[in-house]
């Protein structure tokens, strides 16, 4: 018992923070001025302002969902960076799974599974918490492209730049919520709804007791423990059906069987019994005097007779002793089906409360994290451990009782559920000749204990291997090297200097010069939101997961739009159960340029080139990535809606203290030979790898500076 504790709070104490493209605090800004719009006075109520197209109206059921429960919505866009837990969202909504799995589930897969699961519930919770679930993913769109543009790749542990790249990745998002500003409404960690505020059995349905997460879950090292978690919890269903529906229930028909014909035959040999033994007492009286009559009466058959008798006798009460034991003994065994039935039923309850506290738990540890100075995250999962971890292993015996929940399975009840398993596999051992001829159905209830035993010793065993195993001995311990704590200029300027790198990733000693540069950094210390790009930018994008086909249609046609030369429809989107612009547009959130079918390489310093392929970099959609249908970031894939809408409402160039830093005053430090993705103000965006447009723009300062030397 103490070592599966031990071995669960390695666990814990190994967990550190994990990158995101936004530290949780900036996803929750950026939600809360989404709510901010939709809130707005007048007949700007309850529509989102998308310039330069002005106000577009949201669904009621959508609005009011997200206004009546802004604390899950906010909640919501703490995303896969906390749900189902630290580890979880990040290995499968943010990378979109297997990297190379053609059958797994991508960014843009689990969004819409999320949004269509709480579509199919009446509840208004959900519904805010699965749009807040999108807005999230709207900020890491963005996002991700910012950081992994400057840290130089995608967040990916050891590999051969030696945790360099995570090391830049971490720290640039601290820097940034560092700077983040103060919303009027007080902290972020306070406008978040947690435990019991949340639809939690709404929450475990869809990030733990699924089918189709399982099966992602189980394709992936890190979140293995996930996959364990439901797994025991689908073997409890089976083994509860198995003792209510099949072998269980015919047992307790044989049982009942039994014991009625024990009861009848008993009662009949009872009072076969009675009268026998009156009418044996006179003939042993007789018998008793057969010595007196042996003058007529020989004498051997007198004592055969007696003898005869007796021996009848005896095995008559033998008899009637062993059916009345085995009646009794089927009793108990009786009783101690309805007793297996309870506590297997009372085990998958506690399997599946555990479940439900352990998003309870992630919940709160985003919301630790959220505070000003990081709060004590790791304690909540700590207490669900000590808590709840027992009971994936029918072993209940909390740390502390106060301080854990009321679970159901207690060790008294493991106890008996055990001894009434014992009791049923019994039962055929000790009687099976006796009452196989008095019953034939014995066989059935033999077999079904040895069944029922066989199944539930599989349980416990599958539990004991697996559930322990899978969540100490994942790749989760791979975080510990991360970075954690304060960022400051120093820090970041640190992190950006780092030498040993096989990948020659930029060195930046100017960076945080240059992130200030593009934050817009007010008097107040803080950053713009409207001219912080990527910032600005992602509170657009989440604007446009609230809108829907039809509102996005509209977006098309206020820009003059009615046709559509490579999609060859009109609309130009459709609506679907789950459909958001996420929908067969991204396939991976931890990706950047992800419009794009195939991000660019990153820049690398003299002398070193990104050799990543175009299958590593594919991000997005292909217009026709199955062969048939039309998909991709259709405001970026349609040449005149990209013209039109896509460069009216995202403003560019994303990182100019990067990509263009001759328009910060600052000098450039990606090499001049690199031509895959060169962007300025005239071209913010190129429209494809390799567009020179800019590329004029950046050859001459370099050459004004050659002629001045």
């Amino acid at each position: 018992m103490k070592l599966i504790y031990r071995l669960l709070l390695v666990f814990i104490s190994l967990i550190p923070v994990v990158s995101n493209a936004f530290d949780t605090k900036t996803h929750v800004y950026i939600g809360q001025k989404v709510i901010d719009d939709l809130n707005r006075s007048g007949d700007k109520w309850g529509k989102v302002n998308i310039p330069p197209f002005g106000d577009f109206s949201i669904k009621p059921d959508v609005r009011d969902a997200i206004l009546n429960n802004q604390s899950v919505y906010l909640m919501g866009n703490v995303g896969p960076d906390g749900y189902p837990d630290l580890i979880g969202g990040q290995q499968t909504t943010h990378p979109g799974g297997v990297h190379g799995d053609p059958n797994g589930w991508k960014t843009d897969a689990w969004m819409q599974f999320v949004l269509k699961k709480a579509q199919e519930t009446p509840s208004p919770k959900n519904l805010a918490f699965a749009y807040g679930f999108l807005g999230h993913g709207a900020g890491d769109f963005w996002a991700h492209t910012y950081v992994n543009w400057y840290s130089g790749d995608q967040f990916e542990l050891f590999d051969e730049d030696r945790v360099q790249n995570e090391t830049r990745h971490s720290a640039l998002e601290k820097y940034i919520a560092k700077h983040q500003p103060i919303l009027a409404q007080g902290d972020v960690s306070n406008l978040v709804a947690t435990g019991e505020m949340l639809p939690l059995d709404f929450l475990t349905q869809i990030f733990i007791s699924n089918d189709g997460v399982n099966s992602e879950y189980g394709k992936i090292g890190a979140t293995t423990h996930l996959w364990a978690m439901y797994q025991i919890e689908k073997k409890l269903i089976e083994l509860e059906k198995d003792a209510y529906d099949n072998s269980l229930w015919d047992m307790q028909n044989s049982a009942s069987q039994i014991y009625a014909y024990f009861y009848s035959s008993t009662a009949g040999i009872v009072t076969f019994a009675a009268a026998e033994v009156v009418s044996l007492s006179a003939d042993l009286a007789n018998i008793s005097r057969c010595s007196s009559w042996q003058w007529y009466i020989n004498y051997a058959w007198c004592a055969s007779v007696e003898v005869t008798y007796k021996l009848i006798y005896d095995d008559l009460k033998s008899a009637e002793s062993t059916l009345r034991k085995a009646r009794d003994d089927v009793e108990k065994v009786t009783a101690a089906i309805f007793s297996y039935q309870k506590h297997i039923s009372l085990w998958r309850e506690s399997v599946q409360r555990a479940n439900r506290a352990y998003i309870k738990a992630s919940s709160r540890m985003a919301q630790e994290f959220l505070k000003p100075a990081g709060g004590d995250p790791m304690r909540h999962l700590s207490n669900w451990a000590l808590c709840y971890g027992g009971v994936y292993t029918s072993i209940y015996q909390p740390v502390n009782q106060v301080a854990c929940e009321a679970i159901g399975l207690t060790a008294d009840m493991v106890s008996e559920l055990n001894n009434a398993i014992g009791s049923i596999a019994s039962l055929g051992e000790e009687y099976s000749e006796i009452l196989l001829i008095v019953n034939p159905t014995l066989y059935s209830v033999v077999q079904a204990a040895n069944h029922i035993k066989s199944l539930t010793d599989q349980v416990k065993d599958f539990a004991k291997r697996k559930f322990i195993s899978e969540f100490v001995d994942s790749e989760v311990l791979a975080y510990v090297n991360i970075i954690q704590g304060h960022v400051g200029d120093a820090e970041l300027k640190a992190a950006y200097e780092l030498t040993g790198s096989g990948k020659g990733l930029l060195e930046i000693s100017d960076v945080a010069e240059r992130v200030k540069s593009d934050m817009k950094i007010k008097i107040d210390g803080t950053f713009d939101p409207d001219k912080f790009n990527v910032v600005k930018n992602s509170i657009v994008m989440a604007k446009l997961t609230l809108l829907g086909a039809d509102g996005l249609n509209e977006l098309v046609s206020r820009a003059g739009i009615n046709k559509f030369p490579k999609y060859k429809t009109f609309p130009l989107f459709f609506d679907e159960p789950g459909f958001s612009i996420f929908t067969k547009s991204v396939r991976s959130i931890d990706g950047n340029h992800a419009w794009m079918p195939v991000a660019p390489r990153n820049p690398r310093k003299e002398g070193f080139v990104d050799n990543s392929s175009e299958d590593e970099r594919h991000f997005g959609y292909y217009l026709t990535e199955d062969g048939f249908t039309q998909i991709g970031f259709k405001l970026w894939q349609e040449e005149e809606v990209r013209e039109k809408v896509f460069l009216a409402i995202f403003s560019g160039p994303l990182a100019p203290g990067l990509e263009y830093p001759q328009s910060q005053g600052i000098k450039r430090v990606i090499p001049v030979d690199y031509k895959d993705y060169v962007a300025c103000n005239v071209n913010p965006y190129p429209k494809e790898i390799g567009d020179l447009r800019c590329y004029s723009e950046w050859l001459v300062p370099i050459v004004s500076g050659m002629l001045n030397n």
